[in-house]
């Protein structure tokens, strides 16, 4: 009897959706417009609207985008190198992207701030919205839960040691 288990894809990094016009630079002197569609401490995932050309993997290229801060924009150029190439994107990996980067692009994300001109279903608000409000739970949870567990088993050790003291009536073995 075969059972189907569904394996959840585990990753490194927590993948953070949005939806930001960008620019990818090879060579220093070829661009190509793109979006990108997630991101996350490790790399972006891009995808280009228009047919893009042949891309080599292991190849370093700068990838550009604006972000609105409070009371600018400001452009962003992050150093990375094409790892995957699919018929509609390419994924990115970053050697050490800046935490000032990081936290720009993290912080558009939680506001679920979109490019308003995209007709694409897979990256509507929605779809958006709800992917990161599961990263941003998923974050919740590795950070508070070891220190709620804590708590909780502190809670109970009295109740424990008054179980403990009892303990001796529940070692007898029943025989069927």
């Amino acid at each position: 009897m075969s059972v189907s288990i569904k394996k959840s894809k585990r990753r490194r990094y927590i993948r953070y959706a949005i939806d930001l016009n960008a620019l990818l630079i090879i060579d220093q002197t070829d661009t190509l417009e793109c979006r990108i569609l997630d991101f996350c401490s490790g790399g972006f995932y891009l995808v280009f609207d228009k047919s893009h050309p042949q891309i080599a993997l292991h190849k370093n290229i700068k990838i550009r985008f604006s972000i609105q801060l409070e009371f600018e924009l400001k452009t962003f150029e992050v150093d990375a190198q094409i790892t995957h190439i699919g018929s509609t994107g390419v994924g990115l990996v970053t050697e050490q992207m800046p935490a000032t980067t990081f936290n720009a692009l993290r912080k558009i994300a939680n506001v679920g701030s979109l490019s308003s001109t995209n007709d694409n279903l897979d990256t509507s608000p929605d779809n958006l919205n709800q992917e990161n409000y599961k990263n941003t739970f998923k974050q919740f949870l590795i950070e508070s839960l070891p220190l709620l567990i804590d708590r909780f088993f502190d809670s109970l050790s009295d109740c424990m040691e008054a179980a403990n003291t009892h303990a001796e009536f529940f070692f007898q073995s029943i025989g069927f």
